[in-house]
């Protein structure tokens, strides 16, 4: 399909409605009659579920079509809604059962917008299922055919059970293309794009929590193929979409001239740009590439990218097979020649020698999860973690960066001598930062990347060279103690002796990374309950979660009111003060009786981390009753030196003890009357008896409080 540039006056005189239309709903016999007659801006609610008079055609004015619960279109060998002349909106509509033999590009829906006619799409709220084409062309697809020089709106749609020869469930081919929370289950092509095929222009797209789960093609994406003509920026932005149990799979080998790749994805773009696939949050697991063997390329069992720059922030590719040893699926067992079980990152430039002066690509990956992919081995079958690299393109090369992130537990299946972790090209370049490449089996951790790892760099990374760290500063060669990072369990989470506790580098966690790869804090270290360390990001993609302290109960710095009377226990904290690293806590009684009382209260000194404090004093309470005042003086008083758990020496200590004053200060209250205020000022002070001598007041410590 060819692209056109419109200005900004001509596609907003495109998309325009007027500012009020009718709206109407009709059964399936008034469907075609009121689509003939429709305005701009109209809405059509369909209320019956119809089985005939397909194809039903789309006006040529921007329309809704609706559906009310149940309503749609079943059966026929036709497709059952065509058009694309304008705008169009298609809501809460169900299209099953369509078996179309030839002639249509869709088994149920088509939508076609030829060069004159710029239109918009919207699928909302729809249900594909069990549609079927089996047209032998390339623009085919099973539910949905969308074709547009416009935008494409998919959201909360569902495709299941469809099948076709390319794209099972949906083919879209627009200028750019947003989907969003929709569900690819069980779809099937006999090409590629088991779930979905888009074919897009240099516009910015989107896939968003969407779902391709038992989707199968015979040679690419077999949850998804997904082609952006984007040269520049961002093309593709995928964000918490899951591809679960998809599959690649060709027993037959007839495919195998074109080779196989992305058993879950599968994203291309033009080559030679600089275009840039932004993905974060998504799933890549379980995801197989099988098929006869042959001499063709296999690559991406979890996710394959051709010739775009992939920057990626917590995605997971975990327990993704590349070449499934298993005879009921193969003709005959032979080595596979294929790279990157859990994640391939291809780019191919020219043929000729020497290497260029700069990258083709340079991709990225953070919080990433590689763990528990399958690589079957053969004489070229590399990297069962991933595989990053311009594969037999002597002249171009890529680069990778990986941050705080994990490969581990991938696995060579058969023969060793394959690199299990992450494999690239001879003049490819790997970064490690703050990374676990540990603990795959079968074949070696790294390989390529120049000459004894020349192009490779790692800093605060759990990765070997030989039995020892790998050059670099902060490194470590030991095993990461794991949880279960192996096929099946996939589990990179940490345990209490991982080696990679608090072994990574703060200054090296990319700007805005703030979560681990599940979602915890990205820093987080030991607790303790008085003083805690600084804590120190952990090496790889999860962050070790240490069990809290059994501690005491903080002390509450927080006024608290209450009814309050005599007698003792004092137990109510009525204010809370904090000078230097001491707490003062005003306390009273927590009991009320309706009886006359006497009101009690105390005053406690609480030391913190045995700090020293400069020796104070309480100078005076005062309670302010039903408006009136009584004073008691404390100065110098009594109430003081005659107190078993107070004497003089103690005013005078540097460190004050726990109990450092202990004044019972008595007030008869009368029943019924509220509304005490108690103030108690604290100062400092130096010398003893008549010479003691005020410095200045520190803290006043005042509750409100209601007694019976």
């Amino acid at each position: 399909m060819r692209r056109v540039l419109l200005s900004g006056a001509l596609l907003f005189a495109v998309m325009a409605s007027p500012a009020s239309a009718a709206n109407v709903t009709v059964g399936c016999g008034g469907l075609q009659s009121a689509l003939n007659a429709a305005s701009a801006g109209e809405v059509i609610t369909l209320d019956q579920l119809c089985t005939t008079g397909f194809p039903y055609e789309l006006p040529h004015v921007p329309v809704t079509l609706a559906g009310s619960p149940g309503a749609g279109f079943q059966g026929g060998s036709q497709e059952q809604l065509s058009g694309g002349e304008a705008s169009v909106t298609i809501e809460n509509l169900i299209f099953e059962n369509a078996t179309v033999g030839g002639g249509g590009n869709s088994g149920a829906l088509a939508i076609s917008a030829y060069l004159e006619h710029v239109s918009n799409t919207t699928l909302l709220h729809d249900t594909f299922a069990d549609d079927v084409n089996t047209e032998h062309a390339d623009n085919v697809s099973g539910g949905a055919f969308v074709e547009s020089e416009g935008v494409v709106t998919i959201e909360d749609s569902t495709f299941t059970d469809d099948s076709a020869l390319r794209a099972g469930g949906l083919s879209v081919d627009a200028a750019s293309a947003h989907l969003a929370g929709d569900t690819f289950e069980g779809d099937s092509s006999e090409s590629y794009g088991g779930g979905m095929y888009a074919q897009l222009g240099g516009g910015e797209s989107t896939l968003s929590s969407s779902r391709f789960s038992n989707d199968t093609a015979t040679s690419s994406g077999g949850g998804a193929a997904i082609s952006t003509g984007a040269t520049t920026g961002i093309g593709l932005a995928l964000d918490g979409d899951t591809f679960s149990h998809d599959s690649v799979a060709d027993p037959d080998g007839t495919d195998s001239g074109s080779g196989y790749s992305g058993g879950g994805l599968e994203v291309s773009a033009s080559s030679g740009g600089e275009s840039t696939l932004a993905q974060s949050g998504d799933t890549f697991d379980s995801d197989t590439v099988s098929f006869k063997p042959a001499a063709a390329l296999a690559m991406g069992a979890g996710e394959s990218v051709s010739d775009a720059a992939l920057q990626s922030v917590d995605d997971r590719f975990t327990n993704n097979t590349l070449q499934s040893p298993d005879a009921n699926k193969n003709a005959r067992m032979e080595p596979v020649f294929g790279w990157g079980a859990g994640l391939s990152v291809l780019e191919c430039g020219d043929s000729f020698p020497p290497a260029p002066g700069a990258p083709n690509v340079s991709s990225s990956l953070s919080d990433a999860i590689i763990a528990g992919n399958t690589l079957t081995s053969g004489p070229s079958a590399d990297g069962a973690g991933i595989y990053v690299g311009a594969v037999l393109c002597h002249s171009a090369y890529t680069t990778l960066d990986l941050f705080d992130s994990t490969v581990a537990g991938n696995a060579i299946s058969g023969a060793g001598g394959p690199v299990a972790g992450i494999s690239g090209g001879p003049h490819d370049v790997l970064s490690l930062a703050n990374t676990i490449v540990d603990g795959d089996s079968g074949g070696a951790e790294l390989g390529g990347f120049g000459t004894s790892f020349a192009n490779v760099s790692a800093s605060y990374s759990d990765v070997c060279s030989g039995s020892s760290p790998f050059a670099g500063t902060g490194n470590i060669c030991a095993d990461p103690q794991l949880v279960g990072p192996g096929p099946g369990s996939a589990d990179v989470h940490e345990t209490a002796v991982s080696p990679t506790l608090e072994g990574g580098s703060n200054a090296l966690i990319p700007s805005g990374l703030t979560t681990d790869g599940f979602g915890n804090p990205r820093i987080s270290g030991p607790i303790d309950c008085t003083n805690s360390p600084a804590a120190t990001v952990d090496i790889g993609a999860a962050e070790f979660v240490y069990a809290a302290p059994s501690c005491p109960a903080p002390v509450p710095q927080v006024v608290l009111m209450s009814l309050l009377s005599a007698p003792k226990p004092l137990t109510t904290v009525l204010a809370t003060s904090k000078i230097g690293n001491q707490l003062l806590q005003l306390i009273a009684p927590s009991a009320c009786t309706t009886s006359s009382s006497l009101l009690s209260l105390e005053v406690r000194s609480l030391p913190i981390a045995g700090a020293h404090l400069t020796g104070y004093k309480v100078t005076h309470v005062a309670f302010f009753i039903d408006g009136g005042l009584k004073r008691t003086a404390l100065v110098g008083s009594a109430h003081h030196r005659h107190r078993a758990t107070v004497d003089e020496p103690q005013y005078q200590s540097k460190k004050l003890p726990s109990n450092f004053l202990f004044l019972p200060s008595k007030v008869r209250a009368r029943p019924g009357k509220n509304s005490v205020l108690v103030r108690v000022t604290l100062v400092t002070y130096t010398g003893k008896g008549r010479n003691r001598r005020t410095l200045r007041v520190i803290r006043t410590l005042k509750s409100t409080f209601e007694v019976c």
